[in-house]
Parts: C-alpha cells; sequence; structure tokens
C-alpha cells in the first residue's frame, strides 16, 4: 500500500516536470515563508531557477509547506481551495 508520502511525491513529481512550475512552486514556498513579498517576486524566482534540482524532494522537505503555499496565495488574493473533501486514503468520501 503506498504511503501518503508516495502520493505526494509521485503527484508533484508529474506536476513540476516543467521547470517553470518547479520554479514557481519553491518561489511561491519561499513568498509564503517570509523571503520576501510580492516585490521581491522577480528576485526570489531567479534565486530559485538555480536551486531547481530534485523539487518535489525538497518541497516534501519543507515542513510548513501548505502553510508557505496558502500564504503565499493570500499574498495574490488568491485561496487554496479543495472542492472535494479528500479522506485520509487519498480517496472522496461516497
Amino acid at each position: 500500500m503506498p504511503t501518503i508520502r508516495f502520493e505526494w511525491s509521485s503527484s508533484l513529481s508529474s506536476v513540476t516536470s516543467n521547470v517553470d512550475e518547479q520554479i514557481d512552486l519553491v518561489t511561491l514556498a519561499w513568498l509564503g515563508g517570509g523571503d520576501g513579498d510580492l516585490d521581491s517576486w522577480d528576485e526570489l524566482r531567479s534565486e530559485a531557477r538555480t536551486h531547481n534540482n530534485h523539487t518535489a524532494a525538497y518541497l516534501l522537505g519543507t515542513p510548513l509547506l501548505a502553510d508557505y503555499l496558502e500564504d503565499a496565495l493570500s499574498q495574490f488574493g488568491e485561496s487554496w481551495k479543495i472542492s472535494t473533501p479528500i479522506g485520509f486514503d487519498g480517496r472522496a468520501p461516497l
């Protein structure tokens, strides 16, 4: 039975097959983690570009990743909404 970490890793790896998406995800994590603000987006993104090896593993190793991404999205006036609740087994409840 796959673990949640394995499922997340597989999902992140497939989502982050595009280098620009990898850079944006890392930049969002850093922005949400307080490493900058919207005015420093381009600078953060340039820095993230130099650190885009093993992006999925790096992001999964960030303990507060969900909080950081949520905080970054809120700076853009967006929110992280899940339209269908997900159960612990990864499937939507009946």
